[in-house]
């Protein structure tokens, strides 16, 4: 039997769902210096905050998407090879606070590392390196409540389209009023294309959030929030398009101090389709989402 032709393989953003997770790591010892985060009088608990952290503060994030054990299967005209697949994503940044409320985004050694075994076919092994690793990204507030991405170390080399900030990425799944405990809340359906990142195109999709407890992590004060997340929609990018549907739960724990989520564990399941004329490849299986945060003043 002839090897398989190659497909392009489908490229998950590492938006992929929500920003959460981490093991605290340091933090500060002191009040920053901006009322971020503080329980008020009431009892009541506040997720989402107006203020930017304190300039000159970092926060180191690493984020990992891992499909293990899962399926895949290409389609040729009428012939059809099946396999197993794994995918592991990693997305390193250090990001520093300007004091006009940007940052400055160091990105780290993270990508993709791929193996795939089709039956009777020997594994295949790619590593594909994050095209930004080793640049400093300046983030900008655009002034419409949007971000302008930036090398300014790197003239003529422009930010993929899909970049966003770290810190950024899970704002849109809290509101900006004050919660009790067990109240349940679902952010809009576009906040999961906010999470999945600007080339997902959502068809529908769903958010579900409750408020269970405060609890102590990585020295910081934390709300432990639930998290049920469906989305199904489009991955576009590089004049190709990939189908996808996830399903996710777990918990996020949101520091009451920063407004930043520190820790995340989420996991459920995938499934990807994309289409190169009459070549047809799928890819499902089991998904964990996890991040790792810690933070220095």
């Amino acid at each position: 039997m002839p090897a398989p032709r190659r497909l392009q393989l489908p490229a998950l953003s590492f938006a992929l769902l929500l920003a959460a997770c981490g093991d605290g790591g340091e933090v500060p010892t002191e009040d920053p210096g901006t009322e971020m985060g503080a329980l008020p009088s009431g009892g009541s608990i506040l997720l989402r905050g107006k203020n930017s952290p304190p300039a000159g503060a970092t926060l180191s994030v690493t984020e990992i998407l891992a499909i293990e054990g899962g399926s895949i299967l290409q389609r040729i005209g009428e012939n059809e090879t099946t396999g197993k697949m794994q995918v592991i994503l990693t997305d390193q940044q250090t990001i520093r606070f300007l004091e006009n409320g940007g940052r400055e985004i160091e990105v780290g050694e993270g990508g993709a590392e791929l193996q795939t075994q089709f039956v009777e076919q020997e594994e295949i092994d790619q590593s594909l390196p994050d095209p930004l690793a080793g640049e400093t990204v300046l983030a900008e507030p655009d002034g419409d409540g949007g971000w302008r991405y930036s090398l300014p170390d790197a003239p003529g080399k422009e930010v993929p389209a899909g970049f966003t900030s770290a810190d950024l990425r899970a704002d849109a799944l809290y509101p900006e009023e004050y919660l009790g405990f067990n109240d349940v809340w679902r952010p809009d359906p576009q906040a999961v294309s906010a999470l999945l990142g600007p080339r997902f195109r959502l068809r529908t999709g769903e958010v579900k959030m409750r408020l269970l407890a405060t609890e102590n992590v990585g020295g910081q004060r934390c709300a432990e929030v639930a998290a049920d997340i469906e989305a199904e929609g489009t991955f576009e990018s590089g004049g190709s398009r990939q189908d996808v549907k996830v399903r996710l739960e777990g918990k996020i724990y949101r520091s009451l101090h920063l407004y930043q989520d520190l820790k995340a564990e989420l996991a459920g399941s995938i499934e990807l389709r994309s289409h190169q004329g009459d070549a047809e490849v799928r890819i499902s299986g089991p998904v964990e989402f996890r991040r790792d945060a810690s933070w220095r003043n």
